[in-house]
Order: C-alpha cells, then sequence, then structure tokens
C-alpha cells in the first residue's frame, strides 16, 4: 500500500494490520456524520395568496383575499392567505 509506505517503516505496521478495521470505522465516521446533517428539504413555502396553488396570485384571489379580510368569506377559501395562522387575513397579510 503506498500510503503505507509514505508513511515509513514500522509507522506504517499500525495501517496494514488494522487496514479493514480502519476503513470500517472510516465508513461508520462518515454514515454518522452524513446522519447527523441531514436534514429534511422543506417543501417551497407557497405564496402568500395564492389559493389556487398555481404559483400566481390572480384578482380573482386578492378580491377573496379582501373578502375573507372583510369577513364576508371564510379563511378556509385561501388558508394560504393567512400568513400568521391566526385564523383571519388582514390587511398587512394581502400587501405583504
Amino acid at each position: 500500500m503506498r500510503v503505507a509506505g509514505w508513511l515509513g517503516g514500522r509507522h506504517a505496521s499500525w495501517l496494514r494490520g488494522s487496514r479493514r478495521a480502519g476503513f470500517a470505522a472510516l465508513g461508520v465516521g462518515f454514515a454518522v456524520i452524513s446522519l447527523l446533517t441531514l436534514r429534511t428539504v422543506p417543501a417551497l413555502a407557497a405564496c402568500v395568496g395564492d389559493c389556487g396553488e398555481d404559483d400566481e396570485v390572480t384578482v380573482d384571489e386578492l378580491i377573496t383575499m379582501v373578502n375573507i379580510a372583510l369577513e364576508s368569506t371564510p379563511v378556509s377559501a385561501c388558508p394560504v392567505g393567512d400568513v400568521d395562522d391566526d385564523g383571519a387575513i388582514s390587511i398587512n397579510e394581502i400587501i405583504a
């Protein structure tokens, strides 16, 4: 093994004798690091007011949000418009 030769003489004997164990430990180390750094990628957030979830906010969706703010339409008509999740849509959520 070139690395063992590069380390030279008696210092390389530990590498030659425990090569498999070393590679196994290295593999376990990479697995642990991978699991520790693994995180879920959040789904892209819906655009505020995109009631149809088609990546566009149209005039009719804005009107729906205004009607929700005026309490003439339930929040369930456009839940993505309720940014702070308080069960209502306010003007600051519409113009945000």
